[in-house]
C-alpha cells in the first residue's frame, strides 16, 4: 500500500505569502525613499496642500522643527475671510510652546491682526481675531489672505510675546508655525512717599537690563493704598521703576529666579517746579507736562515713551503747574493742542522756576493715496525739520486713518523740511515742504514684486526654508518658509536687484533681477547643495579658538568655534579653494594657524583637515585677530 503524497496547496500559499510581502517590502522602501528626496515640483500652486508661502518676524534662534500635530476638521475652526474668499479653506497652523520644557501650552491666546488695517479678519469692528490652542498646544488659523499680520500670545503663567507673519500670495497651507513662551512670575508690591505713606496712582514700569535703562511696554497703575501687581514677568533680572510727578522716582533690582517677588519702593524727589506756560494770547490751560527722563538716587537716567504714559500734570485754567523733578534730574514735553511741542529740563537741585512761551503751531493735513487714487491707512508721516538747532522739536509724526487723511498740529509752520511718507505694502514716499500750512495730497509711487521659485539644482525639489536679502533701489532681508519654495517681496520699486538666498544646506546663492512695471516674470533660482570641511586643530588651548573659511583673499564664507577636543567643522560651502585661519588666546600668548588650497566640491564633505598652530607671547598688547 502505497503512502499518500503530500498537498501542495500549503506550498503555493506560503510562496503567494511570500511574494506579496516582499511587494509590500518593496513598495514601502520606495515610499519611504520618495519621501526622504522630494520629486521636483509640477504641481500648480493652487494644488499644493502642506506649508506656506509664509515669512516670519522671529530671531533665527527661534526656529524648529515642524510641529506633528493633531489633524483638525473643517469644521473645528471657522474661516477668518467669507466662505467664497480664494483662501477661506487654507490653514496657518503652529504651535505655542513652553520654551524650557518643549511641552505645549494648553489654552494660548493668538490675537491676530493686520499690522496696518486691512485686510480684515472675521466679523469684529476691529479686524482681531482672536484663537485658543488645543491641549497640544497647537492652534489654526483657517482663512488667512494674503498680507502682513501681527501675532500677540499670551497664556497664563507666561510672558506675553508678539510677532508678526507675511503671507504669500500663493495658495497653500502651513502647519509649522512654533511660537515659544518664557515661564514668568508675578511681582507685587507697594508704592511710598518720602515719609512712608501710600501714593495712589504712581506709574510702576519694568527697565530693560541694558545700560540704556529704557521703560518696557505699558505702565501698572498703584491703587489707593498705593498696591501693584505686574504678572507675569520673565524669570531673568530685571529692575523695577516707579514715578508719580509729586513725589519723584525711585528704583530697585530684582534678582534671578521663579518664586514670585514682593518689592517696596520708597519715592524721593529733586527740586519742586512750578511755572506757567503760556502762548502768545496769554496762559494755556490744559496743556500737559509729560516726562520723558527721569534719574534715581545712586542710579542712571531712565528713559520713557510719553505716548505711553498714563498720569500727566496739567495746566490750570491760569496756565500754571507743580512738579517734583528727579533726585538728579528730569526732563519732560510740553504739548497743548495747536502749539509746538517744548521740552522742559531741570538738574533737580536749587529752585526750579519755569516760564514757558509756546509757539503757534502749522495746521498741516492732508491725504495720502495710491497710485491708482486708492486711500492708503495707516500710512506713518515723518516730518524733519532741514535746519538745525531745533533739537527735540525738529521731529513731528502722524498716521493716516481709513479715508487716508492725516492731521500733525505740533510742528513748526515755516520750514524748510524733509517729509517721508511709510507703508509696508507701498514704496517710501519722499519730499520737501518750505512750510507746512494748509492741504496736501500725496501719490505714492507704484510699486512691484519680486517673484521667484528656489529649487535645489541637483534634485530639482524645492528649497522651503530659506533667508533672503534683497539690494538695489530698495532693501530687504528676512527669514521665510514656503513648501512650494516660492519667493515673494513686495512694496519695491523699478530697477536692477540682487537677490542673495541662504538656506541650510545649500551654497549661498546670488541673482541679478531686473525689475519692470507690469512684470509678473517669475525668476527660477537653483541652489547647489553645500559642501562642508571637517578637520581638527592640532594641541589646542583649551577654549577660544576660532576657524574662519576665506574664498579667496577678502571674501569670509564662513566661522566656527573649535570645540575643547579641537576639532571643528564648516558648513554650506560653495564649491572652491578655501584657506583656514585659526586664532585665539591661551593666556597671555596669541595663538594661529592658517592652512591653504582646501579644496571643497559641491554637495561633497572634505575631511582630515589638519591645522597647526604656532604662538606669539604678547602680555603688554594682546591681538584680537591676527593679519595673516
Amino acid at each position: 500500500m502505497s503512502e499518500p503524497r503530500p498537498s501542495r496547496g500549503p506550498i503555493f500559499l506560503a510562496l503567494a505569502a511570500t511574494a506579496l510581502l516582499l511587494v509590500l517590502a518593496g513598495w514601502g522602501l520606495w515610499r519611504l525613499t520618495s519621501w526622504l528626496e522630494p520629486p521636483p515640483l509640477e504641481l500648480p500652486p493652487e494644488a499644493l496642500r502642506g506649508s506656506p508661502g509664509l515669512q516670519r518676524f522671529v530671531p533665527s534662534s527661534d526656529r524648529r522643527l515642524l510641529a506633528k500635530l493633531e489633524p483638525r476638521t473643517d469644521l473645528e475652526e471657522a474661516p477668518l475671510v467669507p466662505p467664497e474668499h480664494p483662501f477661506a479653506k487654507t490653514s496657518v497652523t503652529g504651535r505655542v510652546y513652553d520654551m524650557r520644557t518643549q511641552e505645549g501650552v494648553a489654552d494660548a491666546e493668538v490675537r491676530v491682526k493686520a499690522r496696518f488695517g486691512k485686510p480684515k479678519l472675521g466679523t469684529a469692528p476691529s479686524g482681531e481675531v482672536v484663537v485658543r490652542t488645543r491641549t497640544d498646544g497647537s492652534f489654526a488659523l483657517k482663512g488667512l489672505p494674503p498680507g502682513i499680520f501681527t501675532l500677540h500670545v499670551s497664556a497664563a503663567g507666561y510672558v506675553p510675546v508678539d510677532t508678526g507673519i507675511e503671507k504669500y500670495s500663493a495658495v497653500e497651507d502651513d502647519d509649522g508655525f512654533d511660537v515659544g513662551l518664557i515661564p514668568g512670575r508675578a511681582v507685587e508690591g507697594r508704592v511710598l512717599s518720602a515719609a512712608g505713606a501710600p501714593v495712589p496712582g504712581a506709574e510702576v514700569f519694568l527697565l530693560d537690563d541694558e545700560g540704556s535703562k529704557l521703560a518696557l511696554g505699558e505702565p501698572t497703575i498703584t491703587d489707593p493704598e498705593g498696591r501693584f501687581v505686574i504678572d507675569p514677568v520673565t524669570v531673568d533680572a530685571f529692575e523695577l521703576f516707579a514715578h508719580h510727578p509729586e513725589h519723584g522716582s525711585a528704583a530697585r533690582s530684582l534678582e534671578t529666579g521663579t518664586e514670585p517677588v514682593t518689592a517696596e519702593l520708597r519715592l524721593s524727589g529733586g527740586a519742586t517746579c512750578e511755572g506757567v506756560v503760556r502762548g502768545p494770547q496769554g496762559p494755556i490751560a490744559g496743556a500737559s507736562i509729560v516726562p520723558h527722563m527721569l534719574s534715581v538716587d545712586d542710579g542712571p537716567f531712565v528713559m520713557l515713551q510719553p505716548e505711553r504714559a498714563r498720569r500727566a500734570i496739567t495746566t490750570g485754567p491760569d496756565g500754571r503747574f507743580r512738579w517734583v523733578s528727579g533726585p538728579r534730574g528730569s526732563g519732560a514735553f510740553v504739548t497743548a493742542p495747536g502749539f509746538v511741542r517744548a521740552v522742559v529740563t531741570h538738574r533737580g537741585e536749587g529752585e526750579c522756576r519755569l516760564e514757558l512761551e509756546l509757539e503757534p503751531a502749522a495746521n498741516f493735513r492732508g491725504q495720502i493715496l495710491s497710485a491708482d487714487g486708492q486711500p492708503v491707512e495707516r500710512a506713518r508721516i515723518d516730518v524733519v525739520a532741514v535746519r538745525e538747532g531745533d533739537g527735540d522739536r525738529a521731529f513731528a509724526s502722524a498716521e493716516s486713518d481709513a479715508d487716508g487723511r492725516f492731521e500733525l498740529r505740533d510742528a513748526r509752520p515755516v520750514g524748510p523740511y524733509e517729509l517721508r511718507i511709510l507703508h509696508p505694502e507701498h514704496p517710501p514716499f519722499f519730499a520737501s515742504e518750505r512750510s507746512l500750512d494748509g492741504e496736501r495730497i500725496y501719490r505714492l509711487e507704484s510699486s512691484v514684486r519680486l517673484l521667484g521659485k528656489l529649487v535645489d539644482a541637483k534634485r530639482g525639489g524645492p528649497i522651503t526654508r530659506y533667508h533672503y536679502e534683497v539690494a538695489g533701489p530698495m532693501r530687504r532681508r528676512g527669514e521665510a518658509f514656503s513648501i512650494s519654495g516660492s519667493l515673494e517681496v513686495t512694496a519695491l520699486i523699478p530697477g536692477h536687484y540682487q537677490v542673495r538666498i541662504e538656506a541650510d544646506g545649500y551654497e549661498p546663492t546670488t541673482a541679478e533681477i531686473q525689475l519692470q512695471l507690469g512684470d509678473s516674470a517669475e525668476t527660477t533660482i537653483r541652489l547647489a547643495p553645500g559642501g562642508a570641511i571637517v578637520g581638527r586643530v592640532n594641541a589646542p588651548p583649551a577654549s577660544g579658538l576660532v576657524v574662519q573659511a576665506w574664498l579667496g583673499v577678502d571674501e569670509l564664507a564662513a566661522e566656527a568655534a573649535v570645540n575643547a577636543d579641537g576639532n571643528f567643522s564648516l558648513n554650506n560651502l560653495a564649491h572652491g579653494d578655501y584657506t583656514l585661519r585659526v586664532f585665539g588666546h591661551d593666556g597671555d600668548d596669541l595663538v594661529f594657524g592658517s592652512v591653504a588650497g582646501v579644496q571643497v566640491e559641491s554637495g561633497e564633505v572634505t575631511q582630515g583637515v589638519e591645522v597647526r598652530l604656532t604662538r606669539e607671547t604678547s602680555p603688554d598688547h594682546p591681538a584680537t585677530r591676527p593679519v595673516f
